[in-house]
This record gives C-alpha cells, sequence and structure tokens, in this order.
C-alpha cells in the first residue's frame, strides 16, 4: 500500500506529465474533409455550397492524372464567363472563434491564367463575409496574396500548369482580428516555399470579422467562351490545430 509521502509523489509526476504533454482537449477536432471519393461525376454534393450561373460550372469529375493519394475523383470549377465573382463554392465549418485553423487540399491547374489574375483563390471567411485569408493561385506571380490597399501581391512560387500542388494555411484564430495572421507552405513537385506571418485581412471598411463562417471558399475567376478557367481540387481538409510558431 502506497504511503501519503508516495501517493503525493505520485499525483506530482502525474501533473508534471500532464502539463509536458499540453492542455486536455487541445487535439485536432476535424471541422470538413473531402476527397469526392465515391462521388457521382457530375453531381454536386454536400456539405458545399454552389454559386455559379450560366456557362460556369462546379461538379465532381474523374481526376486529371491520378496518382498516389490524389484519388480518382476531384471537384472541378470552370468559369467562361458570367457574374464575377462566380462560379464559387463554399465548405461549411463554423464555431471556433478561438481555435486556430489548418487548411490543406491538393489542386490542379490545366493553365495558368498569362496575367496577374488567379485562375483558383481560395479564402476563409469570417461573419460579415469577409475574407481574412486570401490566397491565389495561376497568376503571373505563381502564388498570390490579397492584402488591403496592395491587391494582389506575387510571392513569386514557379505555379506550373498540368500538374498536381497542395496547399497548406495555417491561420491564428479569427478572433485575433487585426492582431491575427497566417503561414502558407506550398508544395508542387520538387518545390516548395513557405510563406509565414502574412496579416489578416480587413474589409473594404477596415472592419474584422468575430468568428469563422463559410470555410474554405474556393473561386476561379477569368477565363472566355474559348478560353474557359479551369481549376480541380480535391483531398480538402479544414481542422483546428496547434497554434502557429511564428507571432
Amino acid at each position: 500500500m502506497a504511503t501519503p509521502r508516495g501517493r503525493v509523489l505520485g499525483l506530482g509526476l502525474a501533473l508534471l506529465l500532464a502539463l509536458a504533454l499540453g492542455p486536455v482537449g487541445a487535439e485536432e477536432q476535424v471541422l470538413l474533409e473531402d476527397s469526392f471519393s465515391g462521388k457521382e461525376i457530375g453531381s454536386r454534393p454536400g456539405p458545399w455550397v454552389y454559386f455559379s450561373d450560366d456557362g460556369n460550372e462546379i461538379t465532381v469529375a474523374a481526376t486529371p492524372h491520378p496518382g498516389g493519394a490524389i484519388g480518382d475523383r476531384c471537384l472541378k470549377i470552370t468559369r467562361r464567363g458570367g457574374t464575377v465573382w462566380k462560379p464559387m463554392v463554399s465548405g461549411w465549418g463554423a464555431g471556433v472563434p478561438d481555435s486556430p485553423l489548418r487548411l490543406d487540399f491538393d489542386w490542379y491547374l490545366p493553365a495558368l491564367s498569362g496575367s496577374a489574375e488567379a485562375v483558383l483563390s481560395v479564402t476563409l471567411r469570417g461573419d460579415g463575409n469577409i475574407n481574412i485569408v486570401s490566397v491565389g493561385l495561376g497568376g503571373t506571380g505563381g502564388v498570390s496574396i490579397s492584402q488591403d490597399g496592395d491587391g494582389a501581391v506575387p510571392l513569386g512560387f514557379p505555379v506550373r500548369a498540368g500538374e498536381w500542388g497542395h496547399l497548406t494555411i495555417v491561420a491564428d484564430p479569427v478572433s485575433r482580428k487585426a492582431e491575427g495572421a497566417f503561414d502558407i507552405a506550398i508544395t508542387q513537385g520538387p518545390e516548395r516555399a513557405d510563406y509565414p506571418n502574412v496579416p489578416f485581412r480587413p474589409d473594404h471598411k477596415g472592419a474584422y470579422p468575430d468568428a469563422l463562417w463559410y470555410s474554405p471558399t474556393l473561386h476561379v475567376g477569368g477565363g472566355s467562351p474559348e478560353h474557359p478557367a479551369e481549376a480541380y481540387v480535391t483531398n480538402v481538409k479544414l481542422t483546428t490545430t496547434e497554434p502557429r510558431a511564428y507571432r
């Protein structure tokens, strides 16, 4: 039988171990995950919300050049014209105003835009429809970020058409508002680049959201009836995560 002193020492060691392992309940919470596996080609499955008009399409499609972990299904987004902010698709992931967030997805662009305008844009949105995080792929700057007053700022990553890539965004809690920032990690083939501490973006009134809303939101821009803009996306995963290393 343990002595009182032994019990106290055991409790102390257990407390130190708990502190070393981190707070209880800090494990990852999956808010959205979709590989589109098993989804019918041409369908528009949930939990996504779709915004499109004449000439634009957002549907499940066969994956171009599948291999490795890419899988055989993806979401294909095509724009030939129409309303400037369409086609767009949003995945629901709300209710985590005080949690850091991590977004991962695989992307494929059949062609680049040939201008500063991105082919595929991804945003994290807060309430008030404010895009605090906005990253563009496929413009002349390769990867770009949207910053209020500066438009799209190119980062110079050498995005290539016809090849799968992967994007990771790790963001501070949305509730940090103007104090918040995010990190980008992008890979395509042997190329990898990291862009830490990108400030959160306010809306045109300088306002910031309080909580996560529709997220992630994917949009394809540019395109024409003769030369449509296309993007393929799969293996989308949005989770709560550990705090960022950079502050």
